[in-house]
């Protein structure tokens, strides 16, 4: 069996925190830890980009190589909730991070299509 994930993106407060602690009461030392070292998904402008925050965060881990490129620099600026939906995007995609309690005001400013994760 192979089981893929990033515990770095869980959002849940019970969410795993270790592969040993959430397979070894079920696979007990038969399980082999590997990390990937190829991104399909994420664009090689996002992985440079968060070079930094896994450095801190997962100070042991080495970034995979991303294997394509989306040929534009991602960037990123401060707003107040009341401006955010002023923050022009040129029609693309756009991420908001946020702390929980302007969840719902920014819900309500954001007239474009948007999903809380």
């Amino acid at each position: 069996m192979t089981i893929v994930g990033d515990l770095a993106q869980t959002g849940a407060p019970a969410g795993a925190s270790s592969w040993d602690l959430m397979l070894r009461p079920h696979v007990a030392d038969r399980g082999r830890l590997a990390q990937l070292t190829v991104n399909y998904r994420t664009p090689a402008e996002i992985m440079a980009a968060t070079e930094d925050l896994l450095a801190v965060h997962h100070p042991g881990l080495r970034p995979p190589t991303s294997v394509r490129s989306a040929g534009e620099t991602p960037w990123r600026m401060r707003a107040p909730v009341t401006e955010v939906a002023e923050v022009p995007h040129a029609g693309g995609r756009l991420a908001v991070i946020a702390p929980q309690e302007h969840l719902d005001a920014l819900a309500e400013t954001l007239p474009w299509p948007h999903r809380r994760i």
